[in-house]
């Protein structure tokens, strides 16, 4: 009896079935492997991504510009300071003139500047070095822009390909009558218009923090130029009894003090 129902077409044909199901099952929980071509996705991006490109191509240069240029011994040279320091005490403003051309740098032009007009009113000259600072400051943070540009830019660029690729997707599947072909044809295209995308993040990312970082390192060479020249002006011109009037080595000077109008002879 077992025999002819093991025999029986009905039995057979349910066997074969489940073991059908059974196949088809353990391929479906199988890992889908799929290898991605980068490059070809790239090229996928068309002129959209070309622009991507080029701007990417730009940030890099912009941020080699600056990391060469932003430099702390271009803005505030530590070894000048302790190099004019003492020549400016003892009234030697040649000497610091030389060193200031020497060693050119954004403290060195504001020394220079305060030297050659030691001899006027010193609320003038110092609020004329500020000036002098301040602009040079201006112009390494106008070159900084650049980079926040295409920080700001890259993603906004890369959003508009993504949208010009899934119109293109939506009017292919339009045209198509098949539902399985145009299934399998909208995917396509809605993956070509997503690189975009992905490549405007790719480039902002890093350009946005870059920028952030070269801002913050300007802000702070920016506080060590005001202090500098503060402390500089201090020891050449100021002393705790008043204002310090120019001389030249040798020569005698007069001490303005708050408490008495006299004038004090100090020889230098």
């Amino acid at each position: 009896m077992k025999r002819k129902i093991k025999n029986h077409p009905i039995f057979l044909s349910a066997s074969v079935m489940m073991l059908t199901v059974l196949q088809a099952s353990a391929q479906t929980d199988a890992p889908i492997s799929i290898e991605i071509n980068w490059m070809e996705e790239l090229q996928k991006g068309g002129l959209t991504g070309i622009a991507l490109i080029v701007l990417a191509v730009a940030a890099v240069g912009f941020t080699i510009e600056r990391l060469l240029n932003l430099r702390g011994n271009l803005i505030v040279s530590r070894k000048l300071i302790d190099e004019i320091k003492p020549l400016g005490r003892d009234h030697y403003f040649d000497e610091v003139r030389d060193r200031c051309a020497a060693s050119p740098s954004v403290l060195s032009k504001v020394m220079t500047y305060v030297v050659n007009h030691r001899g006027n009113d010193p609320e003038l000259y110092m609020a004329g070095a500020a000036d002098i600072g301040a602009r040079e400051i201006d112009k390494h943070r106008r070159k900084l822009a650049p980079i926040g540009i295409i920080a700001s830019l890259a993603p906004l660029l890369g959003l508009l390909g993504t949208m010009i690729g899934m119109i293109e997707a939506f009017a292919k599947f339009a045209l198509i009558e098949d539902s399985s072909e145009a299934s399998i044809v909208l995917a396509d295209s809605i993956g070509k218009a997503l690189i975009t995308t992905a490549m405007g993040l790719v480039i902002a990312i890093p350009t946005l923090v870059i920028y952030h970082y070269l801002r913050s390192r300007l802000n702070k060479y920016s506080e060590d130029l005001e202090e500098a020249v503060e402390s500089l002006a201090s020891a050449w011109f100021f002393q705790t009894s008043g204002f310090v009037k120019d001389t030249e080595p040798g020569k005698t000077v007069g001490v303005a003090s708050e408490e008495s109008s006299e004038d004090v002879q100090v020889t230098a």
